[in-house]
């Protein structure tokens, strides 16, 4: 049944192992994909960022360089000498611009008048000039005095009532051509949208005059309006079937509509559409990302600043297509994730199936050789306790006896099958077993082992010595069950009775030993008759209401029986001498203590009977001797003895002084609380002030007194 236990149990444990197997390749499949997924989408984005980002750049390259194309020509232009000559001849008239047109209010000198007659036949050729540089891009160029006075106008709004009369132009050009005087360099306005609609930027020039250094104020101003179609057009230039769109991305709120954010060009729209969501960072560069484009169409797109212009160009795919690559690519992840995680698991389990396979055919083997290893053992063990010498006992958690061998019979001096299945009180209450039934139900309800020992009456011929009683040393100790809960005990009874026979004789001579000690030291000090022993007597007292053990007991006993033991070395008159001691006497004295240690070297006790002796003359504070311990440093036995031996004391007469009565011997203890233990002095308290107590001292005070003699003096 067990074995059949053990085979069911290892079959759940192997489907168990091979559905966690299967789970955690299932789980590493999934987050494989998962990994793959994440990964092919990032580079799909990366890929689509930068390959927008480098068209991006590459437009705004050739942008830059037909900007400067046009930059050179209008550079060229204003540096002409025929420029500078006419514009310095202006600033010379007295009047400036408004002489060379003639302005009623301003008055011109005599010998001024040809000269004024030659600057104006200058202007019809300077306006030729200017309108010989016009083009495509370059929509209208104006000559400009340092006041913004229209000297000479080409281009499509070109006409002379503007000349000689202040330059009507909009803000953002007025600016840049302020920003060209005061910083004596060339500034391009943001752009904007013109009268006719296109989408326009200004570039103010400044125009040195004729005999002035680089650095000097312009004498006048070169304004030119160019358009962004062919701006646009570099933007949009075809790179292929399948390239990206692009657009020209304006860097600034357009003039007239400047709650429409930043406008983006369109090419297939050719007009300028307000895009609120494009806008570019602080450098000029728009961050990739999806945007809305126009009537709900979303897309990823990207910018690249033109250098040294408000502009940018755009490039961006439909957000639609990259999506559907991610989810092409995700489909083809999460189908070869399927495909290969339904191969892994065919694969474990077939190799599961190998294995359980083999794994059954080894454990079959395995439990038939553990039977055989098991009985064999049963056998083995059942032939050992039956020749132990010990009796040994098996009992349920109800009690009943399931094994004891023959030795557990003998004691009882029952027969094993009568045992079986019998609580053990019915076999033990005959023979003074109570206090064992009691003992294992303590082990049942611990879970702890213990050990004790108990004596035995029977009738049974082996049990037949010492008036039928024998003394047993029981350990008991719980089994459990797999669960871990207790389920029985075991125990083992081993006769002590000879070993409890030699340690009552051994008690027997130590006491005898002890007890001549004690009537020596009463021979050398008369004074000490009977203080070891009273002393003994009060401290066993205290130590009962104090709860101590038999072992601490039998300590205090011993040593304040020997306490006195030292004096046998001591000078014989020292003890006894009536007046004050010299330090050299005080100190010899106090060396009895040390006597004692070494007279009691070779004694075993057992108990630390020599320790206690040697503390019990220190002092709490440190002040005794002879190694001027304290506090916890004493052990508690030397520190009782230390009370009871003061008391006693303190009642008796001693050579150098009268008896005490008790409360004057309390009053002294009390007086010398920083020396004794308190917790011992109240215990000393609550003894005398019994019945008891007053017993014991009325005892101790009863005792006459001595007068000692020295052999030789009167």
């Amino acid at each position: 049944m067990n074995n059949r236990k053990h085979a069911r149990r290892a079959g759940f444990r192997s489907r168990a192992a091979l559905i966690l197997l299967l789970f955690c390749v299932c789980a590493a499949g999934a987050l494989a994909a998962y990994m793959l997924i994440g990964t092919g989408q990032k580079r799909i984005t990366d890929r689509t960022s930068s390959d927008l980002t480098r068209l991006a750049q590459s437009r705004a390259s050739a942008i830059v360089s037909w900007y400067g194309g046009v930059e050179s020509t209008l550079a060229a232009l204003a540096r002409l000498d025929v420029l500078k000559l006419f514009i310095e001849g202006v600033s010379a008239l007295d009047g400036g611009a408004a002489a060379l047109f003639g302005d009623a209010g301003v008055r011109s000198m005599p010998d001024a008048d040809d000269e004024i007659s030659g600057l104006r036949r200058q202007l019809p050729a300077l306006r030729e000039l200017l309108t010989g540089q016009l083009s495509p891009a370059t929509e209208e160029l104006t000559l400009l005095t340092p006041d913004m006075t229209v000297l000479v106008r080409a281009g499509l709004r070109a006409d002379k009532r503007n000349e000689g009369h202040a330059q009507e132009s909009d803000p953002a050009a007025r600016t840049a051509a302020e920003a060209a005087l005061r910083d004596k360099s060339i500034h391009v306005s943001p752009a904007r949208i013109s009268p006719r609609g296109d989408a326009v930027l200004t570039i103010a020039l400044p125009i040195q005059g004729y005999m002035e250094d680089e650095g000097s104020a312009p004498a006048g101003l070169l304004i030119a309006t160019l358009r962004l179609e062919r701006a646009v057009a570099l933007a949009a230039a075809p790179h292929g079937d399948s390239a990206p769109a692009a657009c020209l991305l304006l860097l600034s709120p357009l003039e007239n509509a400047p709650d429409k954010g930043f406008a983006l060009d369109l090419l297939e729209t050719d007009s300028i559409t307000a895009l609120p969501g494009w806008r570019a960072d602080a450098g000029g560069d728009m961050p990739f990302a999806a945007r809305a484009l126009h009537e709900g169409e979303r897309v990823f797109c990207v910018s690249a600043k033109v250098p040294e212009l408000p502009l940018a160009v755009g490039m961006y795919v439909p957000e639609s297509g990259v999506l559907q690559e991610i989810r092409d690519h995700r489909n083809d992840v999460l189908l070869w994730a399927v495909i290969l995680t339904l191969g892994a698991c065919a694969l474990t389990g077939l190799l599961w199936w190998r294995l359980v396979g083999r794994h059954a055919e080894a454990a079959s083997r395995e439990l038939e050789n553990l039977h055989q290893k098991v009985t064999q053992q049963h056998e083995f063990i059942a032939n050992i306790t039956e020749a132990l010498g010990d009796g040994l006992v098996v009992q349920n958690s109800l009690g009943r006896i399931l094994y004891a061998n023959s030795s557990f019979g003998r004691i009882l001096g029952r027969a094993v099958p009568d045992l079986m299945d019998n609580p053990p009180e019915s076999a033990l209450l005959s023979a003074g077993g109570e206090a064992f039934d009691t003992r294992w139900r303590d082990v049942l309800r611990d879970g702890r082992p213990i050990t004790f020992t108990r004596e035995l009456s029977s009738s049974a011929p082996d049990l037949s010595e010492q008036n039928g009683s024998r003394h047993f040393q029981i350990a008991s100790e719980p089994f459990y069950d797999e669960n871990g809960s207790v389920t029985g005990v075991v125990s083992l009874c081993r006769d002590i009775t000879d070993m409890i026979l030699a340690q009552e004789r051994q008690r027997a001579m130590l006491w005898k030993t002890v007890s001549a000690l004690s009537t020596s030291i009463e021979v050398v000090d008369p004074y000490l008759r009977g203080h070891s022993e009273h002393t003994g007597e009060l401290a066993l007292h205290m130590a009962s209401l104090l709860n101590w053990d038999e072992t601490r007991r039998a300590t205090l006993r011993i040593a304040a029986s020997l306490s006195q033991l030292g004096m046998l070395r001591l000078p014989r008159g020292l003890a006894t001498k009536t007046g004050r001691l010299t330090d050299k006497e005080r100190a010899l004295l106090q060396s009895h203590v040390q006597y004692a240690k070494e007279m009691l070297e070779g004694m075993d006790f057992g108990l630390p009977v020599a320790e206690v002796i040697t503390q019990m003359h220190e002092r709490m504070d440190g002040s005794g001797y002879p190694a001027g311990l304290k506090g916890d440093s004493i052990r508690e036995e030397a520190r009782l003895l230390a009370v009871a031996n003061t008391f006693c004391a303190l009642l008796r007469p001693r050579s150098y002084r009268q008896a005490c009565d008790r409360e004057d011997a309390l009053r002294i203890l009390a007086r010398e609380s920083a020396k004794y233990d308190g917790r011992f002095v109240e215990t000393l308290h609550a003894f005398l002030s019994g019945e008891e107590g007053r017993s014991f001292t009325a005892k101790l005070c009863a005792q006459p007194a001595m007068r000692y003699v020295i052999p030789g003096e009167d």
